[in-house]
Order: C-alpha cells, then structure tokens, then sequence
C-alpha cells in the first residue's frame, strides 16, 4: 500500500475547508462506469480512506465486485489528486461506524456502513505537472 503525502491527507479530515469535492468512481463487472459525490470521504491512517454509506448501492456493489475505485479531490482553485484504491472492507457496526453514522445524523442522513480502501497511487491532477504520480 502507499502513504498519502501530507497534503492530500489535510484534505481528507473533517473540517478541511469549504468547497473541497470528493468524487468516488466504480465501474461494474462489465466496466460501466458509475461516479458519486461523497461529502463524509475521509483518511483514517496514512493508507486508508473511509466514507460512509448514505445512498450508494451501486457503488458498494461495484467495490464488492471489482475491489477498486478511483477518487478525484478538487480543492479551489487549482488543487486537484487523484487517488487509486482497492476495497478493504465495509462496516455496518463498531466504533467507527458509530463515528460515521452520529456525523451523518446531525446532516439527517441515514449510514447504513461505512466503506473502508486503500490507497495503491496518488497522482496530480493540477499544474504544472498533470497527472504527475506523486505517491
């Protein structure tokens, strides 16, 4: 597995700032891509990623299936990674999921788990150098 350097891994905590977006994409067994938008994605260590599951179907069924995902970061202005990822695990019950759910609850959303990855690359998005693997 790979270390996210430092400064993807500080847009990847609660709180980061305002406008940052976090995409997820999957594809399906027969490589139909599908893309979501994920508010709760957020590093845990060095080499793990986890998002809460609100209403995303496809993509846990996609992960489950393939075990890979590709997240893209977008931090105004110009800030951009893109990170790959293999699926690890999902959670519906322990302390982690409990921090995820007790999140989502105060923006009344529902988690019914909790996704956890690993990262395997992360890449540059932005100038100068894109698409730049930096991890």
């Amino acid at each position: 597995m790979v270390n996210l350097p430092k400064e993807v891994k500080d847009l990847l905590v609660p709180g980061a700032g305002a406008g940052i977006v976090k995409a997820i994409g999957t594809a399906d067994s027969e490589g139909s891509p599908h893309t979501i938008i994920t508010g709760s994605l957020m590093a845990i260590d060095d080499e793990t990623l986890a998002f809460g599951v609100v209403a995303a179907k496809t993509t846990v069924n996609n992960l489950k299936t393939t075990n890979k995902a590709s997240i893209a970061i977008y931090k105004p202005p110009m800030t951009g990674y893109r990170i790959e990822s293999t699926y690890n695990s999902f959670q519906d019950s322990g302390s982690l999921f409990d921090s995820f759910s007790e999140a989502l609850k105060k923006r009344n959303l529902p988690c019914s788990g909790v996704i956890l990855l690993k990262v395997d690359g992360v890449y540059a998005l932005g100038s100068p150098e894109p698409g730049k693997k930096i991890a």
